[in-house]
């Protein structure tokens, strides 16, 4: 037997369908997840939620860019005081997350930011499904407040 002959002609046909078919399949989930995103298969949409106990701003951007645009502006329909119940803060804590799940559900972002009053931040976060939580790549409570003051000067 010569070994130099080099692997059979009929194993480099199969192996050339499934690295065809491995690729294709790469090809279509990129395809479709450009197509969910709107856009680019680089651009991902990222929201940031600014919020407190009493309103919360979800903000959008696109790629890598600093330019925020408004998406939603959430209000606490507690009567407003200077500090809501824990009750009042849990119901529109689990409205917040209500509408981020839906939206999740929509493919209407692909990573979130929260900028969450420290006070406020255990209580959005326990009522946020799994699946939103994963998206979460930074929930920063330390510096929420004031970033939040600048979001609202804006």
């Amino acid at each position: 037997m010569n070994a130099s002959r080099g692997p059979v002609p009929c194993c480099n046909a199969v192996i050339q369908r499934t690295v065809e078919q491995r690729e294709s399949a790469h090809n279509d989930a990129s395809v479709a997840r450009s197509r969910r995103t709107g856009g680019s298969i680089m651009t991902a949409i990222t929201w940031v939620l600014a919020a407190d106990e009493h309103r919360a701003r979800i903000f959008e951007t696109r790629g890598l860019k600093v330019d925020l645009q408004q998406v939603e502006d959430i209000r606490n329909t507690a009567p407003a005081r200077s500090d809501a119940s824990g009750k009042d803060r849990e119901t529109f804590a689990r409205a917040i997350a209500a509408y981020l799940e839906q939206a999740r559900l929509q493919h209407r972002f692909n990573r979130l930011r929260l900028a969450v009053d420290a006070r406020f931040l255990g209580v959005l976060q326990a009522c946020l499904s799994s699946e939103t939580r994963m998206l979460v790549y930074d929930d920063n409570g330390n510096g929420a407040v004031s970033g939040q003051r600048y979001v609202e000067r804006r």
